[in-house]
């Protein structure tokens, strides 16, 4: 689905057809194509899982770079409809090769519910889906919208404006793996809530940013903070289901909260700049509603370990 609504991308020439094509045919083949993935990627690890999640999910910081880049040069040379016909090839071949490798461990359950509502009676799993919906809420203001606020605070190209966003992501990359080795010492919830809040300050120090070098600068520190919170997100999951033929039943229905908050969030921001025609009461927003989620993943916390403030969790 993801290969053949890009491919369908490449033929559209009007706004309803790419939302059809690309945003809900591609993203559900994405959504479908992600969540088995990185519950097959669990199921192999007990010890280290917190580290072999975080590795796996350096491979959406790579794509986040490697297809921009990729339509952002081929474009103006052959056309927005090869450039991509050529992505939808890129992405053919990663998809052969990913299905080729990953094997699962366990045999599939042989029945069960495709919902299991019961995990949310377990506190600890429910504060951190509620704050996991609040943090991804407010994730992608900083993506969608940093290029628009270089174009038009700062005075950016376009050209310079991806270059900034490029920047952002490829900060990412290396964080993703790092947040892995950290919540090894001092556990994958503990890290979750660093980074959560590392993210929160960045929007705040967002506020204070009206030049070009405070922005560059902004764009790695931002991209590290997100790197380490997308990257973590997945293990901190994972730590809370023991049973791991259960993983892909509840990291799919945290996906799909997730989901739905990733949807609402940029719309939400971008009626707040709209309708106040500034950019700072959308940070705000967006710095309130991540420590919003930080409070949510401190009683997740909480929930688990009760107020042991040194505990590995």
């Amino acid at each position: 689905m993801a290969v053949t609504g890009t491919l369908l991308t490449s033929f559209c020439t009007k706004y309803w057809q790419i939302f059809l094509a690309q945003g809900l045919y591609t993203g559900i083949g994405m959504g479908i194509m992600f969540m088995p993935g990185i519950a097959i990627v669990g199921s192999y690890f007990k010890q280290r899982r917190t580290l072999a999640l975080s590795i796996a999910n350096v491979g959406t910081g790579l794509g986040s770079v490697t297809f921009p880049t990729l339509l952002n040069y081929t474009i103006p040379h052959v056309g927005f409809p090869w450039a991509v016909r050529c992505q939808a090839l890129m992405m053919l071949v990663l998809a052969v090769i990913a299905c080729t490798l990953l094997k699962p461990r366990l045999p599939p359950r042989k029945s069960g519910p495709i919902l299991e509502l019961e995990a949310f009676k377990e506190r600890p799993y429910s504060f951190f889906a509620a704050g996991s919906f609040f943090f991804f809420l407010a994730l992608y203001f900083s993506f969608f919208y940093i290029n628009t606020f270089a174009q038009v605070a700062i005075g950016l190209s376009y050209t310079d404006s991806v270059a900034l966003l490029l920047i952002l992501n490829a900060s990412g990359i290396p964080s993703r793996a790092l947040a892995g080795i950290l919540a090894g010492y001092v556990g994958a919830i503990n890290t979750s809530i660093f980074s959560n809040g590392l993210v929160g300050v960045m929007y705040f120090a967002w506020i204070g940013v009206h030049n070009r070098p405070g922005l560059y600068a902004l764009s790695v520190i931002f991209g590290i903070a997100n790197g380490f919170a997308q990257g973590i997100f997945t293990p901190a999951l994972a730590s809370l289901t023991e049973d791991p033929q259960k993983m892909g039943v509840r990291f799919g229905m945290v996906a799909t909260i997730v989901g739905v908050a990733s949807f609402a969030g940029p719309p939400i921001a971008g009626a707040i700049v709209d309708g106040t025609g500034k950019y700072i009461w959308a940070q705000i927003w967006a710095g309130a509603i991540t420590f919003l989620a930080c409070l949510f993943l401190v009683a997740a916390r909480i929930a688990a370990v009760g107020s042991a403030w040194t505990a590995k969790v």
